[in-house]
């Protein structure tokens, strides 16, 4: 969640960035919560439904990044994986 912004904004507008669909947002899943050294953590799940019933989500991602964070790598993937990784 960006400054400015809520739950609900970030998941409609991650949601069209990362799957390409824009959804209606029917209720919540669940809500988790974790504190560690590094910081706070709070994730909302929601149960959406695509606004239009046709609508395909993205089927290959845009680009990759990868960072490290705590001794541990994350892969993002926003486009075809290399072969070499």
């Amino acid at each position: 969640v960006e400054c400015g912004d809520n739950h609900l904004k970030t998941a409609l507008k991650e949601t069209l960035e990362e799957a390409g669909l824009d959804v209606i947002l029917e209720g919540i899943l669940g809500i988790q919560c974790s504190l560690t050294k590094y910081g706070g953590r709070q994730r909302v799940i929601y149960l959406a439904s695509p606004k239009d019933p046709d609508a395909k989500p993205k089927s290959v991602p845009d680009k990759v990044l990868c960072f490290h964070f705590a001794g541990r790598c994350f892969l993002f993937a926003d486009g075809p994986l290399p072969r070499n990784l």
